[in-house]
């Protein structure tokens, strides 16, 4: 099981969409909601929720992570 979790982990890292859902480029994700926690690739800790709106200091946040890809909600962004 832990074998399948890494395998699962490493694809989002590496931006390989396993879910069916949509994975955006992190450039691109100003206002889209976080479907999937974003992992910090080296310790595994969680970097940003799921549920959480991404902004443009969140989005540093991923590229200081080197996180290049995010998977998001299709149709949920945050009231302009």
């Amino acid at each position: 099981m832990h074998l399948d979790f890494e395998f699962f982990q490493h694809a989002i890292d590496c931006g390989i969409n396993m879910t069916g859902k949509l994975a955006i480029p992190v450039s691109e994700s100003v206002g889209r909601l976080l479907m999937i926690d974003v992992i910090d690739p080296v310790t595994r800790d969680v970097v940003i929720p799921s549920g959480v709106t991404l902004d443009i200091q969140l989005i540093d946040v991923c590229e200081s992570y080197g996180i290049d890809y995010v998977i998001v909600y299709k149709h949920a962004h945050s009231p302009s």
